[in-house]
């Protein structure tokens, strides 16, 4: 597993039994561009239709902030988010 990915936590969903989204919007994403140097700036939304847990938000921004000083290409940050 991904070092980065064990900063995610969850919480147990307490109203699983209820059909709903869940939606987190941030732009909070940082990382640095491996070809210039300089940094990236991100917004993500991340949908998602919660069953036994949902991600717990504070371990999601410590999460994002650990891309904040790593070179890596926008293509590639999106796909390991």
């Amino acid at each position: 597993m991904d070092e980065k990915r064990k900063l995610l936590k969850v919480i147990e969903n307490r109203y699983s039994s209820k059909h709903f989204v869940a939606e987190h919007t941030t732009d909070e994403l940082t990382a640095v561009c491996p070809t210039t140097s300089l940094p990236d700036f991100y917004s993500i939304r991340i949908v998602y239709e919660p069953d036994k847990y949902l991600i717990e938000l504070k371990s999601l921004k410590f999460y994002f902030n650990s891309f904040r000083n790593e070179g890596i290409y926008h293509e590639e940050l999106i796909n390991k988010v």
